[in-house]
């Protein structure tokens, strides 16, 4: 089984409970770590094209509007597991700033198939 590791895409994002964090977008990072069956060497369509991944969580994630840090997780790992391919996943969504005293806040999640 092959890993493949996604580490701090940046997002702007709408994400939080409070009316300022509901008015403007945030910055966000996503991490994701993902495993695959070994496949046949060189064969793209036993691949998990881990740009396309990303630049499809990106583009998904920019339209959202959650207020859970836990709900948007979920969010990400429904797109992971739309490729039939994965086996397993791990996502986490750090929030920087998000606490006073606090450089960051974040939540992650793994699932199995």
């Amino acid at each position: 089984m092959f890993t493949i590791r996604v580490k701090k895409i940046v997002v702007a994002a709408i994400i939080g409970c409070n009316d300022d964090e509901r008015r403007r977008r945030q910055n966000i990072e996503i991490s994701y770590k993902i495993k695959v069956l070994d496949g046949e060497r060189e064969r793209l369509e036993e691949s998990v094209d881990y740009d396309l991944l990303t630049q499809k969580i990106i583009d998904r994630v920019e339209k959202t509007d959650f207020k859970l840090l836990e709900s948007l997780v979920d969010f990400v790992l429904d797109l992971i597991f739309e490729n039939a391919l994965v086996k397993e996943a791990r996502a986490k969504i750090t929030k920087p700033k998000a606490l006073y005293m606090a450089k960051s806040a974040s939540v992650s999640k793994k699932l199995k198939r």
